[in-house]
């Protein structure tokens, strides 16, 4: 799968996650502390995260923002959210290859998806048109 269209040195890890960590907690720490603007306009193009899960992923829009971010973020000792102690790495090599793939491929179901459907018929699979009057 084409994955130049995404940018490298954009995606970072967060590990030691769980309890009842969200993505808005993940996003407000990031804005908070190092200035990631978290806006729906703003830095970040996807947080891939479940709550109660271990490890998050978090993409950005431009091209080795994850690398200008980590420098900011390896100036601090310890990093914790919610009470818990994270830590915070960048994907790079193979990682990154490999979590830029998937998004790739992601991106093109989603595009599939979304080719020819009106949004009109949302939530209902299949063919359940509605009628058209015959006048």
């Amino acid at each position: 799968d084409d994955i130049s269209f995404l940018p490298k040195g954009a995606v970072i890890k967060i590990t030691g996650l769980g309890g009842d960590i969200t993505r808005e907690d993940l996003k407000e720490k990031l804005g908070t502390d190092f200035e990631v603007d978290i806006t729906k306009e703003g830095d970040i193009a996807f947080v891939t995260y479940q709550k109660g899960e271990a490890e998050a992923k978090i993409r950005f829009k431009t091209e080795n923002f994850g690398k200008t971010l980590m420098e900011k973020i390896n100036k601090v000792e310890k990093l914790t959210i919610k009470d818990m102690e994270v830590k915070i790495t960048l994907l790079e090599g193979e990682e990154e290859t490999n979590f830029l793939a998937e998004v790739a491929k992601d991106l093109k179901t989603m595009k599939n998806k979304s080719k020819g459907h009106k949004r009109k018929n949302f939530g209902r699979g299949g063919g359940g048109h509605a009628k058209k009057s015959r006048n």
